[in-house]
């Protein structure tokens, strides 16, 4: 049972962060369209690969570690063009792809500034970043009525914010847990209720294993079967034990001795037990970091509706991001882009 439930608890954690991540990839790709930015690959031998994209309105560097396993981190190599496609938030991660948008990979940003300067150096040194901007993709069914959207757009970030209609997963793992915790325990209650019969003993090996017989309190009939006999009973009482018949469910008729040994029901009570916790835990524990999460969204949902306000009377200078690039290094810089300070989204 323990092997079995510690399987069951790695595959449900496997699982439930497959689900999370394509439920996060597909709320980046449903708030903007795909961006075609100039790459360069960063293998690493020990760490996660990291991904260097200039974007192609600002010319911002933002560097992004790669979160996949190890078989599809090929799907981070730019191609003959050396460009890859980018749909997200620059601070929150976002969705990657080679050119065509199929082969997606979630990246996040590289957190330490030591790293992200490490892997501008990186990419600097290579000579790959000088390479012209890529041609931007259309959507299939935008492609003759308009251009794409600049990633600096107030409208991207705004959409990019609204906070998304979340399923209630871990109620309904929360409503397993008790399910399987009330079963659990309404096992152990039934077990009360077992009767305790007398048994005798009509073969014993050196492990304990007995054949006894009983008389079986329902309908008084003579039964026979296998029992785990107490250990050390005195040499006058070698044909002779004392134990207990299961009263209830698939399981009724099993004996148990003492010890809670020989029967099926007590070991399902266990699990059963014993899963309904791990399930309430974890519903617990994902359910307090989605209101963590809800609550962010909606303080970055508010504003980015400031914001969008803001541009509306103010008038938006194109070329310009409302993100801050999470390495603060642009390639390109003229006197013209000199401005007021925007302010920034928060986390």
């Amino acid at each position: 049972m323990a092997r079995v439930l510690g399987a069951g608890a790695v595959a449900g954690v496997i699982g439930a962060g497959s689900v999370r991540m394509a439920a996060r990839m597909g709320r980046a790709l449903s708030a903007g369209p795909w961006v075609a930015c100039v790459a360069v690959d960063l293998p690493s031998a020990l760490w996660a690969p990291r991904v260097v994209l200039r974007a192609p309105d600002t010319g911002e560097l933002w560097v992004f570690t790669v979160v996949a396993v190890r078989r599809r981190l090929q799907w981070a190599e730019p191609g003959p063009s050396g460009a890859l496609w980018w749909c997200g938030d620059p601070q929150r991660g976002g969705v990657l792809a080679q050119p065509g948008g199929e082969t997606l990979l979630w990246v996040r940003p590289t957190r330490t500034l030591r790293r992200r300067q490490e892997a501008v150096r990186a990419a600097e040194a290579s000579g790959r970043l000088g390479r012209p901007s890529p041609q931007q993709p259309q959507r299939a069914e935008r492609s003759q009525q308009a251009e794409p959207v600049p990633l600096g757009s107030s409208a991207v970030r705004a959409a990019g914010a609204q906070v998304p209609r979340r399923r209630p997963v871990f109620r309904w793992i929360a409503l397993l847990g008790v399910v399987a915790g009330g079963l659990g325990i309404a096992g152990i209650v039934a077990a009360d209720g077992d009767p305790q019969i007398d048994l005798t003993v009509l073969k014993e090996d050196s492990s304990g294993n007995c054949t006894v017989t009983w008389k079986d309190p329902d309908d008084g009939r003579l039964r026979k079967g296998p029992f785990r006999c107490t250990p050390d009973r005195d040499p006058s009482l070698s044909d002779w034990d004392t134990g207990w018949v299961v009263s209830y469910g698939p399981w009724k008729g099993e004996l148990y001795n003492a010890e809670w040994e020989g029967a099926t029901a007590n070991t399902v009570n266990d699990g059963l037990l014993a899963a309904g916790f791990l399930l309430l835990v974890g519903a617990a524990v994902g359910g307090g970091i989605r209101v963590v999460q809800r609550r962010a969204d909606r303080r970055v949902e508010q504003r980015a509706t400031a914001l969008a306000a803001e541009w509306a009377t103010a008038g938006e200078r194109p070329g310009v991001s409302l993100v801050k690039s999470p390495t603060g290094v642009s390639l390109h810089k003229s006197p013209a882009e000199d401005g007021p300070e925007l302010p920034e989204l928060p986390e």
